[in-house]
């Protein structure tokens, strides 16, 4: 028996989500919080999607993606709707539509050899970028990689494939400390000046070669809990530098600017959320995973 569609919307989602039929989409990011919910969401909106990879990164206890995703995704109460309406056709879903990839996002071609990695882009239709670090402290090198440079496979999956859609998620902080009205635009820094291409995206190039010798001058003077201190402090005196409160919201404007001019004239849609919380109504009302921004405050009212 086939997972049944169930899901109520307005025309416009509607119509968007009829375009996956049939289609071959690869998620990133899946281990965390949201991944997970766009993930369920298309099983249970799209149950006649054409496949889903998933890039998982092992680890010691799962060293392939198959294994930590049946362990660590798959047994997650997101899909319990979904179990009880027919457990047989989720689990058939999973053993036939869901193909794991064991790489990381931060390396070269995910980490997977060429020709594997040129094969996935062959089979693909779109991409859901949705793999970050969402740490407002995070060592600046660690931000770097996942919240900007990663995103440079991803271009490369399009380069092999120039018709593949790309979904890149976002975050509506991206305008940092510009104030007033914002529109959903290109962001303009509001710190130190960054160059702008007529196109409208800003050529980071420059400002990334010039970060990435300060993590390495940072890097060649000190190791251990002082290092890690001190590429946070890193982190967040360019951030303001530029023109932003944090090195995650820093980094993902730079990955934003990657990604137009590396998929410019191609098919590139950024998703800019703001805080995410629990679940109004899909998959079941106040549904989440783990502690989120105001979540502390909403439990301990509740325990009252």
């Amino acid at each position: 028996m086939a997972i049944q569609q169930v899901h109520h919307a307005d025309t416009s989602s509607s119509k968007v989500l009829g375009q996956l039929r049939g289609k071959r989409v690869l998620i990133t990011g899946t281990t965390g919080f949201l991944g997970k919910v766009v993930l369920e969401k298309l099983i249970r909106a799209v149950p006649d999607i054409g496949a889903i990879y998933l890039l998982i990164r092992g680890n010691k206890r799962h060293p392939d993606a198959r294994s930590r995703f049946l362990e660590e995704i798959a047994t997650s109460s997101v899909f319990d709707r979904l179990r009880e309406a027919d457990s047989e056709a989720f689990d058939a879903f999973l053993e036939e539509r869901i193909h794991c990839v064991t790489g990381e996002v931060t390396e070269a071609g995910f980490g997977i050899g060429q020709e594997d990695y040129r094969n996935l882009a062959t089979e693909l239709d779109a991409v859901i970028n949705s793999a970050a670090s969402v740490n407002f402290r995070e060592e600046l090198d660690k931000a770097l990689a996942i919240n900007t440079l990663c995103l440079r496979n991803i271009a490369g999956l399009v380069d092999l494939n120039p018709k593949l859609a790309v979904l890149q998620v976002s975050t509506c902080y991206v305008n940092g400390m510009n104030s007033g009205q914002v529109t959903e635009s290109v962001i303009k820094p509001a710190g130190e000046v960054v160059p702008r291409s007529p196109d409208g995206f800003y050529e980071i190039e420059e400002l990334v070669r010039l970060l990435q010798d300060k993590i390495e001058d940072v890097q060649a003077r000190y190791s251990g809990k002082v290092l890690e201190k001190k590429l946070v402090d890193l982190g967040i005196r360019e951030a303001n530098r530029y023109g932003w409160s944090d090195t995650y919201t820093f980094t993902k404007w730079l990955g934003e600017q990657l990604l137009m001019k590396a998929l410019n004239g191609r098919t590139l849609t950024i998703l800019r959320p703001s805080i995410i919380e629990s679940a109004l109504e899909e998959p079941a009302p106040g549904w989440i995973e783990g502690v989120k921004v105001a979540d502390a405050i909403i439990l301990a009212y509740a325990r009252e």
